[in-house]
């Protein structure tokens, strides 16, 4: 039973009407996935960045992957702070950001298993 469309799906015709909802359901679901994966072979195309944007880095208004030089000197300070030894805590008022923040920059990765993103935006 449907409590949103007004049709019994106990008798033949509900049972086709719902296997016919079903089917442009499907069909809507491919289109859209269709449409995204044809938009994102043509951004690849023009050489824009796909995906989660790096930490450190921007998407410039042509839609590529460049370096966020003040982000990366914050990186590169709370690194270098936590390998002097000093807690999340006290770079975190160092750096007047939240320690969640400074954990996300010391762990911060720019050569990720599958992508080197200081020489993705060299090309």
């Amino acid at each position: 039973m449907s409590v949103t469309e007004a049709f019994d799906s106990t008798t033949a015709a509900g049972t086709a009407f719902l296997g016919m909802i079903g089917v442009f359901a499907q069909l809507e679901r491919d289109l859209v996935s269709e449409r995204t994966r044809e938009a994102l072979i043509h951004k690849k195309t023009k050489g824009e960045w796909v995906g989660r944007r790096p930490t450190g880095f921007r998407i410039s208004e042509s839609g590529r992957l460049e370096k966020d030089p003040d982000m990366l000197r914050l990186i590169a300070r709370a690194k270098r702070l936590r390998r002097e030894g000093e807690s999340l805590g006290s770079i975190s008022k160092a750096l007047e950001m939240p320690k969640t923040t400074v954990y996300r920059l010391v762990n911060a990765n720019l050569r990720h298993r599958n992508h080197n993103y200081l020489n993705a935006i060299e090309n």
